[in-house]
């Protein structure tokens, strides 16, 4: 089953949260935690997971560099996802 279709983009201006089907996806991920499966999921790991996650970052950045300054910055990584045992974050935080 994809999950593909049922998505709505997340927008990399404003977290809107993650869909539910996010929680139906990472269920999926853990019933099925091997490569093949995960290859043939990846659009939806993408939309679902990586995508919100990139918006949180970007949302939060401003407060978190408020907040521990402006050295901060937020970094939007595309990491190509290998493997569905330990998928690399897709976004992360760096001290200048």
């Amino acid at each position: 089953m994809t999950l593909a279709a049922e998505t709505r983009p997340a927008s990399s201006a404003s977290f809107r949260g993650f869909c539910p089907r996010a929680l139906d996806f990472l269920s999926a991920l853990e019933n099925h935690n091997d490569r093949d499966w995960f290859r043939q999921h990846e659009l939806d790991y993408r939309r679902l997971i990586t995508e919100p996650a990139c918006a949180l970052i970007t949302s939060l950045a401003p407060l978190l560099r408020s907040q521990l300054g402006a050295q901060l910055r937020a970094r939007a990584a595309s990491i190509p996802a290998t493997s569905c045992a330990s998928p690399q974050p897709p976004t992360g935080w760096e001290r200048d």
